[in-house]
């Protein structure tokens, strides 16, 4: 999801600025363009246990019907 959204968002002419968001495109902005790289760190560690947290869920969801 990360490179549409640079691509759309990359230029000043016709994107629109800072409305369309997602949470890869913050912290690449934070990490590379504000040069805040320990922000950007937290945030890439939060995003992690986000998902880590939502594949267990669908591992002990859907571990069942693998079984059978």
């Amino acid at each position: 999801m990360f490179a549409p959204v640079y691509v759309l968002t990359a230029s000043a002419q016709g994107a629109p600025a800072y409305d369309f968001k997602v949470v890869i495109g913050e912290i690449y902005q934070n990490a590379f363009v504000f040069y805040r790289m320990g922000y950007a760190g937290a945030q890439s560690v939060v995003l992690l246990c986000f998902v880590l947290c939502l594949v267990l869920i669908q591992f002990f969801l859907f571990r069942d019907k693998a079984a059978r």
